[in-house]
């Protein structure tokens, strides 16, 4: 991204009230001081792309949505 790393637009994110989205991640760097900077920074979920193959993956992000908006709905 030009204008921003990752982490500034999660943060951007994080500051427009107007929006909530659910806030997937999906890299290929697993180091935890990466996992833990996402997810400080408001991601919803990180996945590592090189631990799935092909549809795994779609299975993944879509398990990790749904937590996620369950989460949201208990916080209510």
């Amino acid at each position: 991204m030009p204008e921003m790393n990752g982490y500034q637009f999660l943060d951007a994110l994080k500051n427009n009230t107007s929006m909530d989205p659910v806030v997937v991640i999906l890299s290929n760097l697993g180091e935890q001081v990466e996992i833990d900077r996402a997810m400080q920074h408001g991601a919803d979920a990180y996945l590592q792309k090189s631990d799935y193959v092909g549809e795994a993956l779609v299975a993944a992000v879509n398990s990790a949505y749904t937590e996620a908006l369950q989460k949201r709905v208990q916080k209510q």
